[in-house]
C-alpha cells in the first residue's frame, strides 16, 4: 500500500535560473536518474515537443509528427501528468524493481501489475481501489514515458500491445475499455406494484410512475413533458391504439416514445379532474404573471405547489413513497429498470410458448434481437449499456435453476 502523499513532491519550476519558457512547468522534486529522466519527459510535453491526447478519449501517447506543431498541455493537466509521472516511480520503486527494472525500460507485465494492484487498493492511499480514469491517467503517463524514451534513443522499441483503429490510427490495449457487464438486480413486479400503490395519495406521482413504468422515460424527460406533447383534444373519436410523441433525450438526441390508449386515458382524467385545482394553487402562491405560472401552464405534471415536477424533488418523492411501501432503493431509474425488465420478461413468455424447450444459446440469440428495439424505446446511445439488463435478466434465470436444484438435491438427501 503506498505509504505516503506525492502531491508535495511535484513542484513548479521558477526563478532566475529557469528559463522563462519552463516556468511553471510541473517538476518532481527529488533526487535520482529515474527523476531526472521523468522530469526531462515532462518538459518536453510542457513544451509541446512530445504530445498526450486529452485523457477522455482513452487513446494512448500520441507521438507529433512535426514538434512545431504539438500544442502543450494546459497547466492542470501538466501537473496531473507530472503526478501520475511521480506514482508510477514510487510504486515501481517500493517493489524493489529498480535497477533491475529501469523506470524506462519497464514492459506491458509490469505495468499490468501495476494496473492490478491500483484497481485492488494494494497501491493506493486509502486501500481503497482507485477509479478508473485515474488508473487510466496512470497507465497513460507510465507509457508515454516508455515512448518518450525510446523516441529520444534511451530505450529499445516498446512491447505494448497497439491496437489499430479507423484513419490509421491507434491505440494501447492497456487502456482498451473494458467490456464488462454490472449485473443488477431487476425489480420484480410485485415490488413495482406495491411501489406504485404507494404513489395513489398522490395524482401526480402516481401518473408519473405509471409513465415512467409504461415507456422507459428518464426523470428529466418525464419532467419536460408539456401538455402539447400528447394531443388530447385531438384523440377523442379516432380508432388507434398508440401515441407517438418525439422525446430530446440526452445528449439532444431525439426518439419515438409511445403511450398506449390506457395511459392517455388516465393523463386525460389528470387533465380534467386534478391539474385545474393544481394550477390555481401555482396561480395563487406565485402569481399568474411569474414564469413560474407561465412554465407550469405548459407542463403536464404539476406538484402539490402547482409547479412543474423537477427531477431532484420527485427523486426525494419517490424515495418516500418507496419507504411508505417497505421497500429499499427506490428512485425514479428504477421505473426504467422494470420497464426494460418487463419487455424482456414478456418477450421471453412468448418465446416459451411457441418453443417451450428453447436452449440457452437460441433464447440469448433472440432476446438480444429484443434488445435491439429495448435500446431505441430508451435511448441508449450504445448497445453495451442496454444489454446490461439483458445479462442481468440471464443471470436472474441461471440463479432460478440453481435454486430448484439445490431444493431437488436436498429433498433426494432426505427422501
Amino acid at each position: 500500500m503506498k505509504d505516503r502523499e506525492l502531491t508535495s513532491l511535484i513542484l513548479p519550476l521558477s526563478g532566475d535560473t529557469v528559463p522563462m519558457k519552463l516556468h511553471g512547468c510541473p517538476f518532481i522534486a527529488r533526487s535520482g536518474e529515474e527523476y531526472d529522466l521523468a522530469n526531462a519527459c515532462l518538459e518536453d510535453i510542457y513544451l509541446g515537443a512530445f504530445s498526450l491526447p486529452l485523457m477522455q478519449t482513452s487513446l494512448a501517447a500520441v507521438i507529433s509528427d512535426s514538434r512545431e506543431r504539438a500544442k502543450p498541455p494546459a497547466t492542470s493537466s501538466a501537473f496531473q501528468y507530472a503526478y501520475a509521472c511521480a506514482d508510477v516511480i514510487a510504486w515501481a520503486t517500493s517493489l524493489g524493481y529498480h535497477p533491475t527494472i529501469s523506470i524506462l525500460n519497464y514492459d506491458e507485465a509490469t505495468l499490468i501489475n501495476y494496473e492490478e494492484m491500483m484497481r485492488s487498493g494494494e497501491w493506493s492511499t486509502d486501500g481503497k481501489p482507485l477509479s478508473r480514469s485515474t488508473i487510466e491517467t496512470r497507465l497513460m503517463m507510465a507509457i508515454s514515458m516508455a515512448e518518450w524514451a525510446h523516441l529520444n534513443g534511451l530505450r529499445a522499441e516498446t512491447d505494448f500491445t497497439r491496437i489499430t483503429e479507423g484513419a490509421g490510427g491507434y491505440r494501447y490495449a492497456l487502456l482498451r475499455p473494458q467490456r464488462t457487464f454490472r449485473i443488477r438486480e431487476l425489480p420484480s413486479s410485485e415490488n413495482m406494484n406495491r411501489f406504485l400503490r404507494a404513489t395513489a395519495s398522490s395524482r401526480t406521482y402516481f401518473l408519473g410512475a405509471a409513465i415512467a413504468s409504461l415507456t422507459g422515460l428518464r426523470i428529466s424527460e418525464l419532467c419536460a413533458l408539456n401538455l402539447t406533447d400528447i394531443p388530447i383534444d385531438r384523440l377523442s373519436g379516432l380508432d388507434w391504439k398508440v401515441v407517438v410523441v418525439e422525446i430530446l433525450g440526452k445528449g439532444d438526441v431525439l426518439r419515438d416514445v409511445t403511450f398506449d390508449r390506457n395511459l392517455v386515458r388516465h393523463i386525460a382524467s389528470y387533465i380534467e379532474r386534478d391539474r385545474p385545482a393544481l394550477l390555481e394553487v401555482c396561480a395563487h402562491r406565485y402569481g399568474e404573471e411569474s414564469e413560474i405560472y407561465r412554465d407550469a401552464e405548459k407542463a403536464l405534471l404539476l406538484n402539490e405547489h402547482g409547479r412543474r415536477l423537477a427531477p431532484r424533488s420527485t427523486w426525494a418523492a419517490f424515495r418516500k413513497f418507496g419507504r411508505l411501501a417497505g421497500l429499499k432503493n427506490i428512485h425514479p431509474h428504477l421505473l426504467r429498470h422494470w420497464y426494460a425488465a418487463s419487455r424482456l420478461r414478456q418477450a421471453h413468455e412468448k418465446l416459451l410458448r411457441k418453443t417451450p424447450e428453447m436452449p440457452t444459446y437460441e433464447l440469448r440469440r433472440e432476446l438480444e434481437l429484443v434488445i435491439g428495439k429495448i435500446q431505441k424505446e430508451l435511448g441508449h446511445a450504445s448497445a453495451d449499456t442496454t444489454m446490461i439488463y439483458l445479462e442481468s435478466y440471464l443471470d436472474e434465470l441461471a440463479q432460478a435453476d440453481k435454486e430448484e436444484l439445490s431444493d431437488q438435491f436436498w429433498e433426494a438427501m432426505a427422501a
